[in-house]
């Protein structure tokens, strides 16, 4: 986990706080909600997003390539519903900006996920480092715990996902992600490159 970013948490809570303060008064209930992760992000489960491209993920060491996009907030409100709370790096690279709030199966499925006793442990022990892993052009959302040995991380396909992968409760190590990957990758690229 050398490559691991450290949380810049001062900072991200620095723009959440600037977006809450700037929101109009009809989205007092997202305010609210922002109020409640600058008051107690510990109970957020902060963690980097890191993202990859078809390209990537069609060639060997495809989640080598990997880059962090932002960081999540996940946080419960309302009536209990789940929601994760995204900011990016600004355009500048002088500090992060709220990019997107977010709600429905990919959120809720990874937090079902992130309440089962035996996950929950291998995060809260430092052991792993959670890690939200978003494979946009494939529509794959999954868990990626990180460890200091890349060969030990897990990676969780959270349900739905496609068919050619194993979803939650099947865990996969990298070198049978990108394999599992690897055909479906190769097959699209040849696809977008006919279309071009």
């Amino acid at each position: 986990m050398s490559d691991e970013p450290e949380i810049p948490l001062k900072e991200l809570l620095s723009a959440l706080q600037k977006e809450r303060d700037n929101l109009h008064g009809s989205y007092a209930d997202i305010a609210q909600m922002f109020k409640e992760i600058c008051e107690h992000p510990e109970k957020s489960w902060v963690h980097p997003v890191f993202v990859a491209g078809l390209s990537d993920l069609s060639a060997p060491n495809g989640l080598g390539k990997a880059r962090n996009a932002g960081w999540r907030f996940l946080v419960q409100h309302g009536s209990k519903r789940n929601y994760a709370v995204e900011l990016e790096p600004n355009p500048k690279g002088d500090g992060y900006a709220f990019a997107e709030l977010d709600k429905g199966p990919f959120i809720d499925g990874m937090c079902d996920i992130l309440e089962n006793n035996e996950i929950a442990e291998k995060i809260n022990s430092g052991k792993f480092k959670l890690t939200v892993l978003r494979l946009n052009a494939m529509r794959i959302y999954a868990l990626w715990l990180r460890s200091d040995k890349p060969a030990k991380d897990i990676i969780i396909v959270i349900p739905p996902g496609p068919a050619y992968l194993k979803t939650w409760p099947d865990v996969y190590n990298i070198k049978g992600f990108e394999s599992a990957l690897k055909t479906a990758a190769k097959r699209m690229v040849k696809m977008n490159s006919r279309s071009v």
